[in-house]
């Protein structure tokens, strides 16, 4: 049973030993790659330096997407497929009958406008004529009450 023993806690040091050592490499690896940069940093000017590296990123993309937009300005057009073109097509077709139904509309609407000034027109001629007639009326029956009233 001691033997048992004995091996297992052989095999934990072991292991202990072997991650040691993989710890005592990564502390040297760290360590060198602070030297590589320019020396001790923390890790608070790694950060910085980072962000900075990707804000110019950004900045860079930015200025990239600006120059290809500036540069399909005067590039020549890409010329369209079957398909595209058959698309474009259809909707200049769907655009040419819409545009043909607004104008049926709008003459339909001109000739009903037309019809109704017309008709307002000729009830107003009417009106003026009957308003005329009343006025016509009454300066008739006027005079002739002023006529009777001379003659008693």
């Amino acid at each position: 049973m001691q033997t048992r023993a004995t091996e297992r806690e052989t095999q934990r040091q072991a292991t202990r030993d072997k991650w040691d050592a993989i710890r005592a490499k990564n502390a040297r690896t760290i360590r060198s790659n602070h030297r590589q940069i320019g020396g001790k940093e923390g890790p608070a000017r790694m950060v910085i330096k980072r962000g900075i590296r990707q804000g110019l990123s950004i900045i860079g993309g930015g200025i990239n997407a600006f120059a290809r937009a500036f540069e399909s300005l005067f590039s020549a057009p890409v010329p369209l497929t079957r398909q595209q073109a058959a698309i474009v097509r259809e909707e200049n077709q769907r655009n040419a009958d819409a545009a043909d139904k607004r104008a049926a509309a709008q003459s339909r609407w001109m000739a009903y406008a037309d019809e109704y000034e017309q008709t307002a027109a000729k009830f107003d001629a009417q009106a003026r004529e009957a308003q005329q007639r009343d006025d016509q009326h009454k300066r008739l029956q006027r005079d002739r009450g002023e006529g009777r009233e001379r003659e008693r």
